[in-house]
Protein backbone atom coordinates (compact mmCIF):
# COMPACT_ATOMS: atom_id res chain seq x y z
CA UNK A 1 0.00 0.00 0.00
CA UNK A 2 3.17 2.56 1.00
CA UNK A 3 3.67 2.67 -2.75
CA UNK A 4 0.62 3.75 -3.90
CA UNK A 5 0.75 6.23 -1.13
CA UNK A 6 3.81 7.88 -2.88
CA UNK A 7 3.03 7.43 -6.54
CA UNK A 8 -0.15 9.75 -5.24
CA UNK A 9 2.17 12.23 -3.07
CA UNK A 10 4.80 12.20 -6.25
CA UNK A 11 1.58 13.24 -8.31
CA UNK A 12 1.04 15.90 -5.95
CA UNK A 13 -2.31 14.63 -4.01
CA UNK A 14 -2.57 15.92 0.18
CA UNK A 15 -2.36 13.38 2.69
CA UNK A 16 -5.94 13.78 3.57
CA UNK A 17 -6.86 12.45 0.44
CA UNK A 18 -4.17 10.04 0.15
CA UNK A 19 -5.74 8.24 3.42
CA UNK A 20 -9.70 8.30 2.01
CA UNK A 21 -8.24 6.82 -1.11
CA UNK A 22 -5.96 3.78 0.23
CA UNK A 23 -7.97 3.56 3.67
CA UNK A 24 -5.36 4.59 5.75
CA UNK A 25 -7.06 5.84 9.23
CA UNK A 26 -5.90 10.02 8.82
CA UNK A 27 -3.57 11.93 6.99
CA UNK A 28 -0.67 10.99 9.85
CA UNK A 29 -1.02 7.51 9.10
CA UNK A 30 -0.78 8.20 5.06
CA UNK A 31 2.18 10.58 6.00
CA UNK A 32 3.83 7.65 7.49
CA UNK A 33 3.19 5.53 4.50
CA UNK A 34 4.98 7.89 2.10
CA UNK A 35 7.91 8.63 4.21
CA UNK A 36 8.53 4.86 4.47
CA UNK A 37 8.04 4.34 0.93
CA UNK A 38 10.92 7.44 0.59
CA UNK A 39 13.46 5.59 2.80
CA UNK A 40 13.25 3.23 0.08
CA UNK A 41 14.60 5.50 -2.81
CA UNK A 42 17.66 6.49 -3.28
CA UNK A 43 16.58 9.75 -1.96
CA UNK A 44 15.83 8.18 1.44
CA UNK A 45 18.24 10.75 3.58
CA UNK A 46 16.87 13.95 2.24
CA UNK A 47 14.69 16.16 4.42
CA UNK A 48 11.32 14.79 2.66
CA UNK A 49 10.05 18.46 0.67
CA UNK A 50 13.88 17.29 -1.40
CA UNK A 51 12.94 13.66 -1.94
CA UNK A 52 9.46 14.38 -3.46
CA UNK A 53 10.91 17.02 -6.00
CA UNK A 54 13.63 15.11 -6.96
CA UNK A 55 11.10 11.84 -7.22
CA UNK A 56 8.83 14.11 -9.21
CA UNK A 57 11.53 15.35 -11.48
CA UNK A 58 12.65 11.65 -11.62
CA UNK A 59 8.72 10.97 -13.27
CA UNK A 60 9.13 13.88 -15.63
CA UNK A 61 12.13 12.45 -16.81
CA UNK A 62 11.14 9.26 -17.54
CA UNK A 63 8.44 10.02 -19.65
CA UNK A 64 10.78 12.34 -21.14
CA UNK A 65 13.00 8.90 -22.26
CA UNK A 66 9.93 6.88 -22.99
CA UNK A 67 8.65 9.63 -25.71
CA UNK A 68 9.35 8.99 -29.26
CA UNK A 69 12.26 11.17 -30.40
CA UNK A 70 11.19 12.20 -33.33
CA UNK A 71 7.73 13.41 -31.73
CA UNK A 72 8.91 17.05 -31.16
CA UNK A 73 12.28 16.25 -30.35
CA UNK A 74 13.24 19.77 -29.61
CA UNK A 75 10.71 20.51 -27.24
CA UNK A 76 11.67 17.40 -25.34
CA UNK A 77 15.16 18.34 -25.79
CA UNK A 78 14.32 21.65 -23.96
CA UNK A 79 12.20 19.86 -21.25
CA UNK A 80 14.94 17.67 -20.64
CA UNK A 81 17.68 20.46 -19.68
CA UNK A 82 15.03 22.18 -17.29
CA UNK A 83 14.68 19.10 -15.36
CA UNK A 84 18.17 19.06 -15.10
CA UNK A 85 18.67 22.43 -14.14
CA UNK A 86 15.91 22.11 -11.42
CA UNK A 87 17.63 18.94 -10.47
CA UNK A 88 20.74 20.94 -9.92
CA UNK A 89 19.34 23.75 -8.13
CA UNK A 90 17.59 21.54 -5.82
CA UNK A 91 20.76 19.19 -5.14
CA UNK A 92 22.93 22.58 -4.43
CA UNK A 93 20.39 23.72 -2.16
CA UNK A 94 20.22 21.01 -0.24
CA UNK A 95 24.08 20.94 -0.35
CA UNK A 96 24.07 24.90 0.83
CA UNK A 97 21.74 23.83 3.98
CA UNK A 98 23.68 21.23 5.21
CA UNK A 99 26.83 22.87 4.37
CA UNK A 100 24.66 25.76 6.67
CA UNK A 101 23.67 23.33 9.61
CA UNK A 102 27.08 21.72 9.88
CA UNK A 103 29.35 25.44 10.16
CA UNK A 104 26.53 26.35 12.58
CA UNK A 105 27.38 23.29 14.90
CA UNK A 106 30.97 23.66 14.65
CA UNK A 107 30.21 27.28 15.54
CA UNK A 108 28.84 26.57 18.88
CA UNK A 109 31.34 24.02 19.56
CA UNK A 110 29.71 20.54 18.24
CA UNK A 111 31.98 19.08 15.68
Amino acid sequence: MTADALTLRIAGHPLDQIAVRLGYPDADAAAEAVHTEIGRTRYGLMPEAYALHLLRLDTIADALAARDPQDQPDRAARLARRVQHQRLTALASLADRLQRADSGRQTRGHA
